[in-house]
Parts: C-alpha cells; structure tokens; sequence
C-alpha cells in the first residue's frame, strides 16, 4: 500500500478546524491526524470498516473527534 495524504475541514459552534489526515499504508490501516504539523489522534477501521479513535494524542473534544473519524469514512470508505 502507498501512504496517501489528505485535508479535512470541519464545523463546529461557527468554528473551522483543518486537518491533514495520512494513511500510513500498512496492513492494519491507520489514520494520523494532524492540526498545524501536530498529531492530535490516531484512528483505524475496525472489523465493520468503520472508523474507530486508537488515541486522542491532541486532547480533542469528542464531538471533533467523531467529527474527523465521519470525515475520513467518507473519503476512505
């Protein structure tokens, strides 16, 4: 597999956050997100193919975090 690079945008309370997601590539699919070259959390697909949070390295909220992991579903899957 080849590891592929990606931008995300989300909204919440009239705010924009931007993220770069990077696939890794490996066998077991894991998705780093990043906010201004920082890792802030780590997802990959569980059994089902949906996207699951591993770690919230950044401290997110939750409500951004399933925001980020609906995000990447609709680009990956």
């Amino acid at each position: 597999m080849i590891m592929e690079a990606f931008d995300i945008s989300i909204s919440r309370d009239n705010e924009i956050f931007h993220f770069k997601v990077i696939n890794q590539g490996r066998d077991c699919c894991e998705f780093e997100v990043f906010r201004d070259d920082r890792l802030v959390c780590t997802f990959e697909p569980n059994e089902d193919e949906y996207i699951r949070i591993c770690r919230n390295q950044g401290g997110l909220d939750e409500e951004v975090v399933y925001l980020i992991a609906d995000k990447i579903e609709q680009h990956h899957l």
